[in-house]
C-alpha cells in the first residue's frame, strides 16, 4: 500500500513533465547558457587543459546548485498554484509518502538535468569523462539525494515567500554547503587524483547528511505544508 500510493503520486509528476517538459527545459537552457559562458572564459583565458580539469569539478557543481534549485521550484509551482498537495492530504494520503514522492520525481530529473550538463560541459571544455563515469554518476546520485531531500522541504516555505522560486538557493545554501564541499572534493579525486573509495571521508559525510536530511523532510514536511 505505501509503495502503491508513493508510485502513484511519483507517476502523476512525471507524466506532468513530459507533458510540459518544462523542467527539463530549463536545466537543459541553465546547462547551455553556464557552459558556453564557461568554455569562452576558459579559452579567453587560455587556459591549459590541466588548469581546465582543475576547475572543473567547482563549474559542474556550481551548475548543479543552480539548475536544479530552478527544477525543484518549477516542480512545486503546480501543487502550490491549484493548491493540490492540500486536497492530496484530505484524502487521507500520508504526508511522508507525498513527501517521498516528491523527492523521488524531483531526484529524476535532477539526475537527468546534471548529466545533461555533464555532457555540456565536456563537450565544451573537451573533457574526457567516459572512464570516470561511473564513480561520477555514484557521487552525483549522493549529492542530489541530500540536495532533493532538503529541497522538497524548504521549497513549500520558499513558495510561500514574495520571492518564490528565487528564494529557495537563499535558504538551502547553508544547508548544502557540506553536501556540495563533499561533493567537489569527491569529484576531484575522480578527475585529477583518479582515486575514488566508497570508505572516503567524503562520501562519508554525503551519506550522513542524506540520512540526515531525508529523516528530517519525512518527519517535518505535513508541517511545513499545513504552515
Amino acid at each position: 500500500m505505501i509503495w502503491r500510493s508513493i508510485i502513484t503520486l511519483f507517476s502523476k509528476d512525471i507524466s506532468i513533465e513530459l507533458r510540459t517538459r518544462e523542467t527539463l527545459s530549463v536545466q537543459a537552457t541553465m546547462s547551455l547558457i553556464l557552459g558556453v559562458i564557461c568554455s569562452i572564459g576558459a579559452h579567453s583565458a587560455m587556459l591549459s587543459p590541466s588548469e581546465i580539469l582543475t576547475v572543473f569539478p567547482i563549474l559542474i557543481w556550481f551548475t548543479f546548485l543552480f539548475s536544479s534549485a530552478l527544477a525543484v521550484a518549477k516542480g512545486f509551482e503546480y501543487e502550490k498554484d491549484n493548491d493540490a498537495i492540500t486536497g492530496i492530504i484530505l484524502t487521507g494520503v500520508d504526508p511522508s509518502l507525498i513527501y517521498l514522492s516528491k523527492v523521488t520525481a524531483t531526484l529524476f530529473t535532477t539526475i537527468l538535468g546534471h548529466i545533461l550538463a555533464l555532457i555540456v560541459f565536456s563537450l565544451l571544455l573537451n573533457i574526457g569523462i567516459l572512464p570516470y563515469i561511473v564513480p561520477f554518476l555514484a557521487v552525483s546520485i549522493l549529492c542530489a539525494i541530500g540536495y532533493c531531500s532538503i529541497s522538497c522541504l524548504l521549497t513549500p516555505v520558499a513558495l510561500s515567500s514574495r520571492l518564490r522560486g528565487a528564494m529557495l538557493p537563499l535558504i538551502s545554501l547553508p544547508l548544502m554547503f557540506p553536501i556540495l564541499f563533499s561533493a567537489v572534493e569527491t569529484t576531484i579525486e575522480i578527475f585529477i587524483d583518479h582515486t575514488f573509495s566508497w570508505s572516503s571521508v567524503w562520501v562519508s559525510i554525503l551519506l550522513i547528511f542524506d540520512v540526515i536530511y531525508l529523516t528530517a523532510g519525512i518527519n517535518l514536511f505535513e508541517k511545513v505544508v499545513k504552515e
